[in-house]
């Protein structure tokens, strides 16, 4: 199913044009995985495909430290998703056998460097 155009952006990476958005957030990840709630670890899915012809998606599911922000009535995170990180995630996906103009998904799970530690499969 193609990433709808609303709620999307796009960019350009090495000369192709993909547009990417951020999924609803996975609500379980299995045991090995630590819940997105735990402190200050968040988690989010960040779907990618080429924008012209989405026949594949990379979809990641991406941990990472958030700092907060209290406020009424909930914490909230304060972290932004970049396109510096967006473009990283491209690039990973492509190395890992990506291939967004062939039929066919690929899925990962990526941690931020600094809570590398929290990754089983390492």
């Amino acid at each position: 199913m193609a990433i709808t155009k609303k709620g999307s952006r796009k960019i350009n990476v090495n000369g192709i044009d993909y547009r990417w958005t951020l999924a609803n957030r996975p609500k379980s990840l299995g045991q090995n995985y630590p819940s997105p709630k735990i402190d200050t670890i968040q988690c989010r899915k960040i779907v990618i495909e080429l924008k012209d012809v989405p026949v594949s998606q990379a979809q990641i599911i991406y941990f990472y430290e958030a700092e907060l922000e209290y406020g009424w009535p909930d914490i909230i995170p304060k972290v932004g998703i970049l396109p510096k990180l967006i473009e990283a995630l491209i690039k990973e996906s492509l190395e890992k056998g990506w291939d967004p103009k062939v039929k066919g998904n690929i899925e990962f799970i990526k941690f931020e460097k600094n809570i590398e530690h929290l990754n089983p499969n390492i």
